[in-house]
């Protein structure tokens, strides 16, 4: 914002682009203790303008009179509500693709730490991961619970909800209501996330359902016989 004076020259006011870059890097340097980015759809837009032929989806920047529109109307892809495009979309077709670009190199569709949390080792196995051509699938041993479809590039937040909704339902479904002692070690932090009640599995239910993922079929999911073992 300026102030304009005939015959002065133009003065600055209130730099609002300033403000908006100094407040995104207050929220990167406090991102470790807070895990909360507050300025994430300024981000989304600025890939867009800066990046946008490396994304695949189209992007509409005129009107119907032919005249240029402002960024945010690009596509709804980026937007929380109103928007054609899915949750899965939006991780596979934009979040993806930003995080291949920050980091220089293609990324997996399943991360190091994902696999590691579902298989330490041969001994220490609790789930498994498919890899279909569009959607992603976790399964826990002995989870009776249908799992969620979720996306190709599949990000730790997600899984974190998918993890803690099966593990805690098979170790209530195996072990607790059977009355046995054994029961699968929950992660007690994934990510951002923190879970030390049992609940924590009907409240990620929630969001999953809230972000229109859909279900599959439900499969008594034992192949290696680890739920026999344990009990």
């Amino acid at each position: 914002m300026s102030i304009y004076t005939p015959g002065q020259p133009l003065v600055v006011i209130y730099d609002y682009a300033q403000f908006i870059a100094d407040r995104m890097h207050e929220k990167f340097l406090r991102m470790s203790n807070e895990r909360v980015f507050k300025y994430s759809s300024v981000l989304y837009h600025m890939f867009l303008y800066y990046q946008l032929d490396k994304f695949p989806f189209t992007l509409q920047k005129l009107d119907t009179k032919g005249q240029h529109r402002s960024i945010i109307f690009w596509t709804t892809l980026v937007h929380q509500s109103q928007s054609p495009y899915s949750y899965s979309d939006f991780i596979d077709l934009f979040v993806h693709l930003v995080m291949e670009m920050l980091a220089g190199s293609p990324s997996p569709r399943i991360s190091l730490e994902i696999k590691r949390v579902l298989q330490l080792s041969k001994q220490t196995k609790v789930g498994d991961w498919y890899l279909y051509q569009n959607h992603t699938k976790i399964r826990i041993y002995g989870c009776m619970l249908a799992p969620y479809k979720l996306p190709r590039y599949l990000p730790m937040r997600l899984f974190a909800f998918e993890y803690y909704r099966q593990i805690i339902n098979a170790n209530e479904v195996k072990f607790f209501n059977a009355k046995k002692k054994a029961n699968f070690k929950i992660k007690d932090q994934l990510g951002p996330f923190i879970c030390n009640s049992r609940e924590a599995g009907k409240e990620v239910d929630l969001i999953l359902q809230r972000m229109k993922f859909q279900r599959i079929f439900v499969w008594r999911y034992d192949p290696l016989e680890v739920i026999t073992k344990k009990r």
